[in-house]
């Protein structure tokens, strides 16, 4: 089983939160809400609209960096165009979102020292223009 992360973008502040753990509850108005526990500072955060959640892919890149949704990595076969880390429904797993179309091969079909983190979504939005 891998192990279970998250990373959560802090959209008013513009920051990155790195935690370990992701939880629900049900609010006042019956609905569900996300809250998450940064167990360094022992507290836990709501998780709303203010916030990007971004789970953990189980892998690790070239350089041994852990392999998040919303990452951007150039994809080899398609020449170094850049990519999205995506989670994908339909087929249970992650892959990724190139400005190409590639075949349906997931993110696992790449070897580790193929994947390169260059950056992600929310803090090199300017590699994104190749992806869109």
């Amino acid at each position: 089983m891998r192990e279970r992360k998250f990373r959560i973008w802090d959209k008013k502040y513009k920051y990155m939160l790195f935690l370990d753990d992701l939880d629900y509850f049900i609010n006042n108005n019956g609905l569900y809400n996300r809250l998450v526990q940064d167990f360094k500072n022992d507290e836990y955060v709501n998780v709303s609209e203010d916030y990007d959640v971004m789970d953990y892919t189980g892998l690790k890149d070239a350089d041994g960096k852990e392999i998040y949704e919303g990452d951007i990595v150039p994809d080899i076969r398609l020449h170094g165009k850049a990519c999205v880390v995506e989670f994908d429904q339909k087929y249970a797993g992650y892959y990724l979102k190139c400005s190409v179309p590639a075949d349906d091969c997931g993110i696992s079909c790449y070897r580790q020292r193929d994947l390169k983190i260059i950056g992600n979504i929310h803090q090199n939005p300017e590699l994104l223009e190749k992806v869109k």
